[in-house]
This record gives structure tokens, C-alpha cells and sequence, in this order.
């Protein structure tokens, strides 16, 4: 992925790196794999691994669609969806509390998987990345930005994005 902090970044050159790159690059090295890594949106390099033109990615949520398409290995990771809202709006103090409202979600991520899933709202706005929807949140779209709870608050910080700000429970969307 290009814009996936801390676990999954293009660097400079446009190549892939972060924790769940050089966790992957590890695993390969002591299993005496050789690999390449193709760099590019969620949801083409999603798109990708269903086709079958790329083997594996270092990063996939588990989810109940998902599991019919992709083997899974154990997680390495824990993680959960936060809902981010302008300050100043009013506080989400329940999941119940984003049905049928305007949400931005990334295209093809495991919040989008969920929301369609559990019906929540047939309001979605699409992006391909966390830092588009937390900018078009910022700039006054939709009603709230459901992503991953790190990734938002470390691409927030890096993009200075100071009126928003995450409200209500920790959502576990990636079950």
C-alpha cells in the first residue's frame, strides 16, 4: 500500500516499506524466499492478490469475505477502527449512532467490508487512502471518516489536519 503508517508506506523511490514490509522481508529471508514487492492503492493490490497476480500481501484484515478468498496466517497484529469527527461535532457515543449518516471509508478496506455487512449506512463516500479521507473530512465532507485507529492518528498528525479528532468506542471491525 502507499499510505498505510506505520505498517505499509511506498518510500521516496515509490518502493514498499514500513513494519509489515520488513516483517514480510524477514519471514522470506529466513524461509530462503526471494520476493518483490509491487507498491500501489488498497484496493488494486486487493484486486490484485484476487486475481492471483501478486502470491501474497504483508498486511490483509481478517474478515469473514475476506476468508472465502484469502488464506490468512496467524495475525501479528491487533487493531481496531476509530471513528474520526470535526471538532466541534457532535461526539458518536455508539456504533448505532453512524446509521444511515455520510461516511467516508477507504474503498475495499475491512471498515468498508463492515459497514456494508452490517448495513450501517448506504451513505458511504469512497476513497482510495486514509490521508484522502481524513482531508475531505477535514475540509468539511461527509459526517465522520471510519479508519483504522493508528493509521488515522498518525496521518492526521503528519498531514497537521488539527480539527479532527477520534470519538466514540474502538470499533473491531477486522473479526
Amino acid at each position: 500500500e502507499l499510505d498505510y503508517p506505520p505498517f505499509a508506506i511506498a518510500n521516496e523511490k515509490g518502493e514498499a516499506d514500513g513494519f509489515s514490509v520488513d516483517l514480510f522481508k524477514a519471514v522470506a529471508q529466513v524461509m530462503g524466499l526471494q520476493v518483490r514487492f509491487r507498491s500501489g492503492p488498497w484496493d488494486e493490490v486487493r484486486t490484485a492478490l484476487e486475481r492471483g497476480e501478486v502470491d501474497a500481501l504483508p498486511l490483509v484484515s481478517h474478515s469473514t469475505e475476506r476468508e472465502e478468498v484469502f488464506d490468512f496466517t496467524i495475525p501479528h497484529t491487533v487493531s481496531y477502527a476509530a471513528t474520526f469527527i470535526r471538532k466541534g461535532d457532535d461526539v458518536i457515543d455508539s456504533e448505532a449512532a453512524l446509521q444511515g449518516r455520510n461516511i467516508i471509508v477507504m474503498q475495499s478496506d475491512a471498515t468498508h467490508d463492515y459497514l456494508l455487512r452490517h448495513s450501517v449506512s448506504d451513505n458511504l463516500i469512497l476513497v482510495r487512502t486514509v490521508p484522502d479521507a481524513l482531508r475531505r473530512l477535514s475540509s468539511g465532507e461527509g459526517e465522520f471518516a471510519l479508519v483504522p485507529r493508528l493509521v488515522g492518528l498518525l496521518t492526521a498528525n503528519e498531514l497537521k489536519l488539527t480539527n479532527i479528532e477520534i470519538s466514540g468506542p474502538k470499533l473491531d471491525v477486522y473479526g
